[in-house]
């Protein structure tokens, strides 16, 4: 299989796994191993670039997102944000 593709510079490591995995035939658990990535990562990063292309290179985050401000429950805000203060101002002012 001749894989063609030009990845962003931030991908390094998924780009020299790809490549070592579909263009020279090494073994995904070799190649997870010398990069030191999980095996399941670097099976999902094939599945991914063979089903999406180059696109799927890009450095994506599969951890919890950024909760946005109108995401935020502001009922209690006020409150909460007395409690902090006093914790602070309690924290700093024990000797």
């Amino acid at each position: 299989m001749d894989v063609q593709f030009m990845p962003p510079m931030k991908s390094w490591r998924r780009t020299f796994f790809l490549m070592a995995v579909l263009q020279r035939r090494v073994p995904v658990k070799t190649a997870c191993e010398v990069l030191g990535i999980k095996v399941a990562t670097g099976y999902r990063w094939r599945r991914d670039f063979l089903a999406h292309g180059g696109e799927a290179v890009a450095d994506r985050r599969y951890g919890p997102r950024k909760v946005t401000a109108d995401k935020v429950p502001t009922q209690n805000m006020p409150m909460r944000q007395d409690a902090f203060r006093q914790e602070v101002e309690d924290a700093t002012c024990r000797r």
